[in-house]
């Protein structure tokens, strides 16, 4: 719908945050797009993608998600020639969560607060 009607109201509320992350010579993007719903409660979509010139995330990488103290909530591994993965979260003010991107045996952790 974005692509259609790049005005309408719900994509003003539209936040996002680009995370240029460098593993070992690959850009890593995370997005993180937070777009209110009627209920007062937000739709968060997030999602790892690659930049520059990769086509493909690397084979392995985990998104996981946190809770707020840490705990881990679920993850998702790329696969090969696998060019994004994303989850949509249900949140509500005031929620904390994590993201953790961990391509090998480093990682980086985000936190967020709606």
């Amino acid at each position: 719908m974005q692509q259609i009607e790049p005005r309408h109201l719900l994509f003003g509320a539209t936040r996002e945050r680009d995370l240029s992350l460098d593993f070992d010579g690959e850009a890593i993007a995370l997005r993180v797009m937070v777009i209110p719903r009627w209920d007062e409660r937000y739709s968060v979509l997030l999602r790892v993608y690659p930049t520059r010139d990769w086509r493909f995330l690397p084979a392995g990488l985990q998104l996981i998600v946190l809770d707020e103290t840490g705990n881990e909530l679920a993850a998702h591994t790329a696969r090969d020639r696998d060019d994004w993965m994303d989850r949509p979260l249900i949140v509500e003010v005031g929620d904390r969560f994590g993201i953790r991107i961990a391509p090998n045996e480093s990682s980086v952790t985000e936190t967020f607060v709606i």
